[in-house]
């Protein structure tokens, strides 16, 4: 089974570098089509993100890394996260 949580401690440090710049760091094994952080983490971060600030965020998964079954379960813990989100201390209008 494939588990996914949302970790606003990485945000809180990730969300004040948007602005200027961002650093990606990836543990993904070799010889993957593409690091789990740009087929699955960022999109899912930006989807929660999005609706955060704007009341609307679809994440989009490239399908041809991104199986049917597991963008679907992906796609249904959205919400979820969001919900996360709300409750966390994560202050996406800091301008530090």
């Amino acid at each position: 089974m494939l588990e996914w949580t949302l970790y606003a401690g990485i945000a809180r440090e990730l969300i004040p570098l948007a602005s200027a710049r961002c650093v990606i760091v990836d543990s993904t094994r070799r010889g993957k089509a593409m690091p789990d952080a740009l087929s699955k983490t960022i999109p899912i971060w930006c989807a929660v993100i999005n609706w955060l600030l704007f009341g609307d965020g679809e994440v989009y998964l490239p399908e041809e890394v991104v199986g049917c079954s597991e963008s679907a379960q992906i796609r249904e813990k959205i919400d979820g996260w969001v919900k996360d989100a709300k409750v966390s201390d994560l202050d996406l209008m800091n301008e530090n």
